[in-house]
């Protein structure tokens, strides 16, 4: 504790003694007590200190961390849709850093402890974070429980945030968490939401837009993540890996895939951002095609996230990528 708070409790004693002293100008005592007080009050307290040593013994800011809700999100995508929902009203971490693939991600011990002091946590589910029974007596939101989760040999297709009008979906869920954990702030939430849904159903429409006039239905992913993509626009994909990134791939499936190719006149070959592109150049090379990013926004880095890049801007580029390799007008 700072002198400053100790001598003020006893100036102020001063002041209430000699006030309760009877008021007489002529009293010999009484002048003697004024001018010590007026010569002790004007160095020792101000309104400013004394406002603020009132104020810090129990008044909280309501612009620090300790007033916002507690979020975390286990991944890029979900981190993004929340995070344009509460915006700065609320303090939203991502649980898979930025940069590491999330497919094998695994939380560390320092990671569950922090989860546990939270006030919710949204996952995409359809078993993308196999991780998160690891996590108990949390608040956690499934983001995938209302919809149709497709499966591919038995195994859920997690990647429902590369549909637009899926995460319409998943964006009112989460604005209902939101408005039920902190009503007081619900209009606020409500204002994000529109904007962040007439713009998913703006991305629909250009989608829609540049891709019905192309020559092309079929296209080649890097791993099979575009499934719920290709059936909202009434396209078909094909993949060199399955459901998650592989670090090795059957030779058999290279060589299925460049005869798959050369079939359908395809003569673009997808690779990731996150991912090495020697294996899409080597099927490339082979038809004489090239080589696009079609990104499963699954992998976001530090600098694409302080130049401003998200969800929109990538999907943007894949749309932009799709109409090269499906060779569309316009």
């Amino acid at each position: 504790m700072s002198n400053s708070n100790i001598i003020i409790p006893i100036y102020f004693s001063i002041a209430i003694i000699t006030l309760s002293l009877p008021i007489d100008a002529a009293t010999k005592d009484n002048a003697m007590s004024w001018n010590i007080l007026s010569s002790i009050l004007p160095l020792s307290v101000n309104a400013s200190t004394v406002n603020e040593t009132i104020g810090n013994q129990g008044t909280t800011s309501l612009n620090t961390n300790q007033d916002k809700l507690e979020v975390y999100t286990s991944f890029y995508p979900i981190y993004d849709f929340v995070n344009k929902i509460g915006k700065d009203i609320i303090d939203v971490s991502t649980i898979v850093p930025p940069g590491i693939e999330p497919h094998d991600f695994e939380p560390t011990p320092k990671q569950i402890i922090e989860l546990q002091n939270s006030d919710v946590i949204f996952i995409n589910g359809a078993g993308f974070e196999k991780w998160i029974e690891r996590i108990q007596g949390v608040n956690t939101v499934d983001l995938s429980s209302s919809l149709s989760i497709e499966k591919t040999e038995a195994v859920p297709d997690p990647h429902i945030w590369l549909d637009p009008l899926m995460v319409k979906n998943i964006s009112a869920v989460i604005l209902d968490t939101l408005i039920k954990i902190d009503s007081h702030n619900a209009k606020y939430y409500e204002n994000n939401y529109v904007k962040l849904s007439s713009n998913l159903d703006k991305l629909n429409s250009d989608i829609v837009g540049n891709l019905t006039d192309c020559k092309l239905d079929d296209f080649i992913a890097f791993h099979d993540s575009f499934s719920y993509f290709a059936k909202r626009y009434g396209l078909t994909q094909h993949s060199i890996e399955g459901l998650a990134p592989e670090a090795d791939v059957d030779p058999q499936r290279v060589s299925d895939t460049i005869n798959l190719a050369k079939q359908l006149g395809v003569n673009v070959i997808f690779t990731e951002e996150s991912i090495d592109p020697r294996l899409s150049n080597t099927i490339a090379n082979e038809i004489n095609g090239k080589v696009l990013v079609l990104n499963p926004i699954e992998v976001i880095s530090q600098q694409e996230l302080e130049s401003g890049e998200e969800y929109f801007s990538k999907m943007y580029e894949n749309l932009e990528n799709l109409k090269v390799a499906l060779d569309c007008k316009g």
